[in-house]
């Protein structure tokens, strides 16, 4: 599968070698250096306080810049996170037995012609867990987190919750959901975009002495940008994706 939109060719750093790259257009606007780093867990402790914030992104961009012989940001970073659906059927389950008697899959609720379902309660619970501290974290870093989820997910949470896509078109705020529904193209199904939609994540606290149950789900604690800069470039800990392969936007 492919995703095609506008290319836009940048050149991505790793571990001083450099090689060409498609990024998407919408990260970065301007030419240069990038670094990629997948699967970063970033842990930091507030100094002399309670604070604590430990965090795993799939994918940090960041525009680098070349001081002598150290790297340093050029930019704010950005965050790509992809929520991949899990399945039903990992416990004693009809549908596991299906599977371990290899029998031919059947219809599930007249719908699904498979064994395994997507689990979207499992798949929203796991996105909610983290997205309102990474959406905030990287507003105060300047930059922005973007989630890429299909449109599949996207109706199961306007249909057990109070949130509405309607409502977010053409607001603004840190939190950016990146839309894609599938197409069938005879052997193979295709991701095409279907919308974006960006908004507020929840009530700033500094705009009313009213508290929120939905504080336990906003950050708290964000490390600094120095704290994020070093762990990656001065002292990382983290290296750059030696396998990432080009992404066709």
């Amino acid at each position: 599968m492919q995703l095609r939109q506008r290319k836009k060719t940048s050149t991505i750093m790793e571990h001083g070698a450099s090689r060409t790259t498609r990024l998407p257009s919408a990260l970065f606007r301007q030419p240069g250096d990038r670094l990629l780093w997948r699967e970063v867990k970033f842990t930091h402790k507030e100094e002399g306080g309670p604070g604590h914030f430990e965090y795993t992104f799939d994918f940090l961009f960041a525009p680098i810049t070349r001081l002598g012989s150290t790297v340093r940001f050029a930019g704010p970073p950005f965050a790509v996170e992809v929520m991949t659906a899990s399945t039903r059927g990992g416990g004693l389950t009809e549908h596991l037995w299906d599977a371990l008697q290899c029998k031919a899959p059947r219809p599930l609720k007249g719908e699904i012609d498979s064994p395994y379902t997507p689990n979207y309660r499992q798949v929203f619970g796991r996105m909610l867990s983290q997205f309102f501290v990474k959406c905030e974290a990287l507003e105060r870093w300047g930059g922005r987190a973007f989630w890429l989820l299909q449109d599949e997910l996207l109706e199961y949470i306007e249909e057990s919750t109070n949130f509405s896509r309607e409502k977010f078109h053409g607001a603004e705020g840190p939190g950016t959901f990146i839309v894609y529904t599938m197409e069938d193209a005879g052997e193979e199904y295709r991701l095409k975009h279907l919308e974006t939609i960006t908004g507020p994540t929840r009530p700033n606290p500094e705009d009313s002495s009213q508290a929120f149950m939905t504080d336990m789900v906003g950050a708290g604690y964000v490390p600094s940008l120095d704290a994020l800069e070093e762990m990656l470039l001065i002292r990382p800990r983290a290296k750059a994706a030696t396998n990432f392969r080009d992404f066709v936007w």
